[in-house]
């Protein structure tokens, strides 16, 4: 069997988060980043008033995601290609680092969390890509 392993290059990608930022007790958040590759966003003020953030969008681009190795999914042979209209979830792709800082009248403090990411990648015939980008 020969072997089917290669690496591709992944275009940019749009996360959109929902992201609950609570401090604990009589704190106020003042801040809070997220980070992922080396895409950051900041929110403060008001951003930050309500609870639940709701489609918080971070765009990271392609130039920031290395390249992605596979094993055996979507490639030609003998004319056919092999896992056409296949999905896969690749785990761990990227990783979301968020930093919130909450202070009081007598303190600051600054709770971290990071989260991996995923990414499902289809799988297209060769026609069907073609007309995709007809549209």
């Amino acid at each position: 069997r020969e072997n089917r392993s290669l690496s591709i290059r992944l275009p940019a990608l749009l996360y959109k988060l929902r992201i609950a930022a609570q401090c604990i007790g009589e704190e106020a958040a003042t801040s809070l980043m997220i980070t992922v590759a080396d895409t950051r966003k900041r929110l403060r003020g008001k951003a930050l008033e309500d609870t639940s953030l709701e489609d918080v969008e971070l765009k990271v681009p392609a130039k920031q995601i290395g390249p992605l190795p596979l094993d055996a999914f979507c490639y030609i042979d003998d004319e056919e290609t092999v896992g056409a209209g296949t999905t896969r979830t690749v785990g761990g792709v990227l990783s979301l680092h968020a930093s919130l800082a909450c202070e009081d009248s007598d303190s600051e403090q600054v709770v971290y969390k990071s989260v991996p990411l995923d990414v499902a990648l289809s799988c297209q015939m060769p026609q069907e890509s073609a007309a995709a980008n007809q549209d």
